[in-house]
């Protein structure tokens, strides 16, 4: 199975400056790397639509996540146990052991997930998103991945919106306000 999750950088940055609470300075440390936000909407998302992949693996099964050696790994590690802490007890027994970071030259598995993340990246790049991942386009070759699942995750700005708010609302007092500071000028004024 190949997953992806991929954000807009720009898109990233433009959802975080909409989010506004009146007198609460807000620490986005975690929120401004896309690594780790992707880290996090691959997560959340795989689980949330485990049950529609039931017929690749078992949906009782812990899936474990391997990633690169990364500078992020520290990052991920610390805000491992929140993130577990924070989902009901069915949910953190559907993830393996804490990620594991490897190194790719010698953990073959990550080699074939940094080609996939090359293509994942030039395809959407390239507007070629989703046609490229339905065909399989490689370039010089052509894939023949009929049985092979392929999941890909994107969230756009309004989603990321929503996540900030989800995340900003478990951060502050329940009395406080969230705003979301989007507007858009008429044509004639732009």
């Amino acid at each position: 199975m190949s997953i992806s999750c991929r954000i807009n950088i720009a898109e990233l940055r433009r959802a975080v400056s909409r989010i506004y609470v009146p007198g609460v300075h807000l620490e986005w440390g975690f929120w401004t790397s896309p690594f780790l936000v992707t880290t996090r909407c691959l997560l959340d998302m795989f689980n949330t639509n485990r049950a529609k992949l039931k017929d690749h693996f078992p949906a009782d099964q812990p899936v474990h996540f391997f990633f690169d050696q990364q500078m992020e790994k520290g990052a991920i590690f610390e805000a491992w146990e929140r993130y577990m802490a924070s989902r009901p007890l069915e949910t953190r027994e559907l993830y393996g052991s804490v990620p594991r970071f490897e190194d790719d030259q010698k953990f073959l598995p990550l080699q074939a997930a940094d080609l996939w993340a090359w293509w994942i990246r030039k395809w959407s790049e390239t507007g070629q998103m989703p046609e490229a991942l339905t065909k399989l386009d490689f370039g010089g070759w052509q894939g023949r991945g009929e049985k092979h699942l392929r999941l890909d995750i994107a969230f756009n700005e309004e989603q990321l919106v929503t996540e900030l708010i989800k995340w900003t609302r478990s951060a502050i007092t329940p009395d406080k306000i969230i705003y979301d500071v989007s507007f858009s000028l008429p044509k004639w004024l732009s």
